[in-house]
């Protein structure tokens, strides 16, 4: 099976060349663990301050910062276009958002504000702090097994990890759920939709070091909509 040259297991290059491949990849592995990491400490932490959502603006602002210091520093246009890939994601998973705000009523934002449409200005920073990691998985899953399996573990990995965000952030007061049946304060049909809102990152990140800018940022777009098909499909088959 031919793999992604993002992959690690990609070993169709010279000596010295995938030498460097390897070393490249192993920096940006340790840097998104290191960011990974960070994050969780944090949200783990303002669970237990219940300071609010400064506490949100704080860490996302940190991170966006640490990922742009690691692009500029070492030119790597592969995290670029994770980050517009998840930006423009973040940005139309405001869709999401607002339809689980205004027409389901089980998110609840806390209202200090500012606000995009219906969630905190925040919010697609964050989402693309989640997509990033994941997308980075997706993309070394998938030089080492099909894309199906690629997908299902990227699942996986998702469903593992985006719960623990959203426990923590009830706690933190950065939003809260009702009306529905929870675990760890965090509804079902948002972590199921959670689950299937990462899918298709295998897929559409496959290449997306030989894509073209603007088409990494129109699949960014793309997961951002599939994000909000995604919890409409959960909410309907377990609250309907």
């Amino acid at each position: 099976m031919s793999q992604p040259s993002g992959a690690i297991g990609e070993r169709d290059l010279s000596t010295t060349d995938y030498a460097g491949t390897v070393a490249t990849e192993a920096r940006r592995v340790r840097f998104i663990v290191f960011t990974v990491l960070l994050g969780m400490v944090w949200s783990q932490a303002s669970s237990m301050m219940h300071v609010g959502p400064i506490t949100a603006y704080i860490i996302v602002g940190i991170q966006c910062a640490l990922y742009l210091g690691y692009t500029l520093r070492y030119r790597d246009g592969l995290i670029a276009r994770l980050f517009l890939f998840s930006i423009g994601a973040g940005l139309t998973e405001l869709l999401a958002d607002w339809w689980l705000v205004e027409r389901t009523g089980s998110l609840l934002y806390e209202p200090s504000g500012p606000f995009l449409i219906r969630s905190p200005i925040y919010m697609p920073l964050a989402w693309a702090l989640i997509l990033i990691p994941l997308g980075y998985l997706g993309i070394q899953l998938g030089g080492y097994v099909s894309l199906p399996w690629a997908t299902v573990l990227t699942a996986v990995g998702a469903a593992a990890y985006i719960p623990l965000y959203e426990h923590w952030a009830t706690g933190a007061r950065w939003w809260a759920y009702r009306s529905a049946t929870m675990i760890g304060g965090v509804p079902w049909h948002i972590i199921v939709g959670e689950l299937l809102s990462v899918l298709p990152l295998p897929l559409f990140l496959a290449r997306v070091d030989r894509t073209k800018a603007w088409i990494t940022t129109l699949l960014g777009i793309v997961e951002g909509l599939w994000i909000w098909g995604a919890y409409s499909i959960s909410y309907g088959v377990l609250l309907k």
